[in-house]
């Protein structure tokens, strides 16, 4: 049976999370639970400081990403300003159109100031064929001067244009966070 396809254009914004308002919190709130099929209330709580790119079909918001300023610390090196990705989401009835690809790829554009982009990836070969890399060494939560190994967890990272040269396979560390660590 064909899909269908709406001719509408995808229209991009870059927002900071304190410009959004209330119904456009909601609505992205709305979006992230409809995608990631769980309550997300607590996604502005979790999130301090984020900024957001929305994707919207006519009125209609399809698709969204953020990045908040993280601390990635490969061993022996100082931390790296990082923007670290969170809530890439689409929304389930338009998933599989390129939105995903689109959004990431304006975000990709919107971090180049950033030492280093990364994320806790849910779709390794989605991240993969964007550009981004998988950690292959292990990863670690700091917590004060206490560095605890987190097992079970990946972190992908994207080389941006002030990313100092990288062994991908050493420890890497990140600050420690209310809700998930990486």
């Amino acid at each position: 049976m064909p899909r269908e396809h709406s001719t509408n254009v995808i229209t991009l914004s870059t927002e900071r999370a304190t410009t959004l308002s209330t119904i456009d919190r909601q609505k992205l709130v709305a979006l992230c639970s409809a995608a990631f099929v769980k309550c997300m209330d607590d996604l502005f709580d979790l999130l301090p400081g984020s900024t957001h790119v929305i994707a919207r079909e006519g009125e209609t918001l399809v698709g969204h990403a953020c990045w908040v300023e993280r601390w990635l610390q490969p061993e022996g090196m100082a931390p790296l300003r990082t923007a670290y990705v969170e809530a890439v989401a689409i929304h389930p009835g338009h998933q599989r159109r390129g939105i995903g690809s689109i959004v990431m790829h304006r975000l990709m554009r919107e971090i180049q100031g950033f030492q280093i982009g990364g994320l806790g990836p849910a779709n390794v070969p989605f991240y993969h064929q964007l550009g981004w890399r998988l950690w292959q060494g292990p990863l670690a939560v700091r917590m004060n001067d206490i560095v605890v190994p987190t097992e079970n967890e990946r972190v992908m990272v994207l080389i941006l244009q002030n990313t100092p040269p990288l062994d991908l396979t050493v420890p890497i560390s990140v600050e420690w966070r209310v809700g998930s660590v990486w």
